[in-house]
């Protein structure tokens, strides 16, 4: 007989069956029952996984990149917009704190602190473009 608590899976779990889930061709329901789970549960748990919520912890050493140095160049690097342009008259927004996270295809963007609205747009016009 069950005891009428809710399971609380590892966020690890969660992580792993909710990329399966987001696997093209993937029937969540089927997923959902090979592993005994709610079929509405597994689809909130890649809905969270698509959004960044659901985030395996970093168990290894992060990955090192290299960098290289250049002479700064004349000019920006991206052409900002002025906000009475871009959105008509509109006032000029304070920044906020807060934490946004993009996924577009294999690319993640995660924008913490203050964010300039602005200049946010443009960073993402250049991801896109």
């Amino acid at each position: 007989m069950k005891s009428g608590r809710r399971p609380n899976f590892p966020v690890a779990f969660k992580a792993k069956v909710a990329a399966l889930a987001c696997e093209p061709g993937v029937s969540v329901s089927k997923l959902a029952r090979e592993h005994d789970l709610n079929t509405n549960l597994l689809f909130r748990w890649r809905r969270d996984y698509r959004m960044g919520i659901l985030c395996t912890p970093v168990d290894a050493a992060p990955t090192l990149l290299p960098v290289s140095v250049t002479e700064a160049s004349e000019g920006p690097l991206v052409e900002l917009p002025s906000p009475a342009t871009r959105f008509g008259n509109a006032a000029p927004t304070t920044p906020i704190p807060s934490i946004i996270v993009v996924q577009i295809a294999d690319v993640m963007i995660r924008v913490e602190g203050e964010v300039d609205v602005v200049r946010l747009r443009a960073v993402l016009s250049a991801v896109r473009g």
